[in-house]
């Protein structure tokens, strides 16, 4: 009777940590919205350049830079999340 339980619980934990198409699902997901975040950081400084109209396109670099802190602060919470 007790190892009929053992079996059940290890089935269940090893069906929600080790299903292979939901961790590519997950994992997919996270680097298409850091590539999003990163982009429309990319997207506002450049048009905040031009409207500003600035040639060492400081805003961009600046925009961009903390996109790409705020995506790594967005995947190491949604890690953690697990």
């Amino acid at each position: 009777m007790l190892q009929d339980q053992k079996r059940k619980k290890k089935k269940k934990s090893n069906s929600k940590n080790n299903n292979p198409l939901q961790n590519y699902a997950r994992y997919s997901n996270i680097v298409i919205q850091m590539l999003a975040v990163i982009f429309a950081g990319y997207f506002i400084g450049l048009k905040l350049d031009q409207f500003f109209q600035r040639t060492d396109y400081l805003l961009t670099a600046i925009f961009i830079v903390i996109a790409v802190i705020v995506s790594m602060v967005t995947v190491i919470r949604s890690i953690r999340k697990k």
